[in-house]
């Protein structure tokens, strides 16, 4: 599955977030929620049921 990101996509992200986007930089942001999108699915194939999920937030990440 691939993800289409479009202006709309972003604004009606940014609009669940309530922030605003300058017009200006629309096409910055496609472009970088573009790159998380495919990042995101080169990791769609791994397998994980054998790492357990976080549970516990350590200090350390802060």
């Amino acid at each position: 599955m691939e993800l289409d990101v479009t202006p709309e996509l972003v604004r009606a992200i940014a609009d669940l977030a309530g922030v605003a986007i300058p017009g200006e930089d629309m096409d910055s942001l496609i472009a970088v929620m573009t790159n998380q999108v495919a990042m995101a699915a080169l990791l769609r194939p791994l397998e994980y049921s054998d790492v357990p999920p976080i549970t516990v937030l350590d200090p350390r990440w802060r």
